[in-house]
């Protein structure tokens, strides 16, 4: 994870380009987890789903506009 990057849990960040990147050490709970989904639900879940769902209930940083950004220079 770089600095630009937003962690979204321990192991999981994305960056400011939207690139989920999954450390090697939650993979295990991500596939527990899809498995459970996946019995529970009776639907096909795979850790790709998983991801994607801790990503979309994230509240991620959206970058600031260049039209802000210029109000606030302005104000200076």
């Amino acid at each position: 994870m770089n600095g630009d990057d937003q962690q979204i849990v321990p192991g999981l960040s994305v960056s400011t380009s939207g690139q989920a990147t999954v450390d090697p050490s939650i993979a295990d709970v991500l596939f527990d987890l899809a498995i459970k989904l996946e019995e529970t639900t009776t639907l096909p879940v795979d850790v790709q789903h998983v991801v994607a769902a801790l990503v979309l209930s994230a509240p991620l940083k959206e970058p600031e506009s260049a039209e802000r950004r210029y109000r606030l220079s302005r104000a200076v």
